[in-house]
């Protein structure tokens, strides 16, 4: 007998250990091993302990995540980007002319203005466009006030026409002819090309031409060949568009001489992605 802190006796058991069960040291037996497992799963990398080929076969796959770690045979690829540039002459032009009149009464500035867009047409007309080239964009009669707002002094009556130039060596006498002939103004002018479903089908084949030479350089480099194309992506394609804001005055501008035009030269940029694949690297295949 021996006594507690506080002076308690206490008993001694002098009975021999317990053993534990049979099933007690099988899950004891198993829980060590897959603790051993575990830990050999993370020293392993450290000591270099990788599978046959290493990282080296999944770096040339260009795969380091599930499919790699998976050993399922992958293809490297190579993706690239390719632009095209063309540049053509405009073969289409489109002019806007105006009248712009004032009159006392709302019904005064729009027959005048009736008056003379007519005349306008008939010139126009008489120069060879087609009534199919001549559309109007915009009539507004709207009235006109007093410099403190207070009130109104006049109307005025705006009428503006397109014109669909389809000879561009004739913008010069469509303007002089407009001028001369009623409008107030000449607003701007625009230059095109008529089919321009084609000239973006040339950028876009430039753009694919030079992506190809762009990866057949890169793969060459690498020590590897081109293979066959997994994708391509249609980017972006744009028109740069001569467009010029006309501010002709009819005063003095239709005594000048003929108006001489520039025409310049319409861009057409295209821009493109392309996949490929590339033969002479090894595919993850453990």
């Amino acid at each position: 007998m021996t006594q507690t802190a506080f002076g308690q006796p206490s008993a001694i058991s002098t009975a021999p250990p317990r053993r534990p069960s049979k099933w007690a040291r099988r899950i004891v037996a198993l829980a060590g091993a897959g603790l051993f497992a575990w830990l050999a799963s993370l020293v392993g990398p450290v000591h270099g302990k990788l599978a046959p080929g290493g990282p080296a076969r999944a770096l040339a796959a260009g795969q380091s995540g599930p499919a790699a770690a998976s050993g399922e045979a992958t293809t490297p690829v190579l993706t690239v980007s390719g632009e095209g540039v063309v540049r053509a002459v405009p073969d289409l032009a489109y002019v806007t002319v105006g009248v712009d009149v004032q009159a006392r009464t709302p019904g005064e500035a729009q027959a005048q203005s009736a008056r003379e867009a007519d005349r306008l047409i008939q010139a126009l007309r008489q120069l060879g466009l087609a009534p199919a080239d001549l559309r109007t964009i915009g009539y507004t009669v709207y009235p006109v006030r007093n410099q403190d707002g207070t009130a109104v002094v006049a109307y005025r009556a705006r009428y503006r026409v397109r014109a669909t130039v389809r000879d561009v060596g004739q913008v010069g006498p469509v303007i002089d002819v407009a001028l001369r002939s009623g409008a107030d103004e000449v607003e701007n002018l625009q230059f095109t090309v008529l089919d321009r479903g084609a000239l973006e089908a040339q950028a876009l084949a430039v753009a694919v031409a030079d992506a190809t030479r762009r990866a057949r350089a890169m793969a060459a480099a690498a020590g590897l060949r081109l293979g066959p194309v997994r994708s391509l992506t249609d980017g972006s394609t744009s028109f740069n568009e001569p467009y010029m804001a006309v501010a002709a005055m009819a005063e003095g501008a239709g005594r000048a001489a003929s108006t001489p035009i520039q025409l310049g030269e319409i861009e057409v940029r295209a821009r493109v992605q392309m996949v490929f694949t590339l033969e002479g690297a090894s595919a993850v295949n453990p």
